[in-house]
């Protein structure tokens, strides 16, 4: 029985950084209960060409394309494509930024009653906040939302702390949040400082999706 859908983002970074399934998996242990579009692969291929990683992109892609292999692949239904379509018109309307792959996943989510959607894209789910009061259906994603940083938080402890910052400072430039929040900058730095770096910008995206984030 499927229990979250994760996006590209997060399955593109996760792979960059070498730790894909130990991150999706502090949300949904079994990768048979964890959702991605069919589509990812091929989104993924396109970002790495514009890619700047220290990592072989063949490594990637293989890490992914496993990870899918493992994981259930989301086919949206005719209802799914049309409820996503409809929040993609609402948003254009508001000038709000939602792209088509995470308008589907939301629908999914919804129309499954999965319990999470697992995002890296945070103008996204700023956007799904505001859509709430002109789409009561878009209420049902209230608290089902972790961003990526909410899984570092869960996955960092006191024995992979290092590694895990290791490897997102290997690979600074696939996302500069992380690697501020990792003080890649500044290696004396600690864990502790590392963690209050995630949790201000949980906190910071909370206070724009206050409904939608989960815990």
């Amino acid at each position: 029985m499927l229990q979250s859908a994760v996006d590209t983002d997060v399955l593109f970074k996760g792979a960059s950084y070498g730790f894909l399934r130990e991150l999706v998996g502090v949300v949904t242990p079994d990768l048979g209960q964890v959702g991605v579009l069919g589509a990812a692969p091929f989104v993924i291929r396109s970002k790495l060409r514009r890619a700047n990683l220290t990592s072989p992109p063949e490594k990637v892609v293989q890490m992914i394309e496993q990870f899918v292999r493992e994981a259930a692949v989301l086919e949206p239904t005719r209802e799914e494509i049309r409820f996503a379509a409809q929040l993609e018109f609402v948003a254009q309307r508001a000038n709000l930024s939602l792209d088509e792959g995470e308008s589907l996943l939301c629908a999914i989510v919804i129309g499954r009653a999965l319990s999470w959607l697992v995002t890296g894209d945070k103008r996204a789910v700023s956007s799904f906040e505001q859509l709430l009061e002109s789409n009561q259906e878009a209420a049902q994603l209230a608290g089902k939302v972790l961003c990526l940083e909410q899984l570092f938080l869960r996955l960092i402890n006191d024995e992979n702390g290092v590694s895990i910052r290791n490897a997102v400072c290997r690979e600074v430039n696939v996302d500069r949040a992380l690697a501020i929040c990792f003080s890649c900058c500044s290696p004396e730095v600690g864990p502790e400082s590392w963690r209050s770096g995630l949790r201000s910008y949980v906190a910071d995206l909370r206070s724009r999706a206050p409904t939608l984030l989960g815990a």
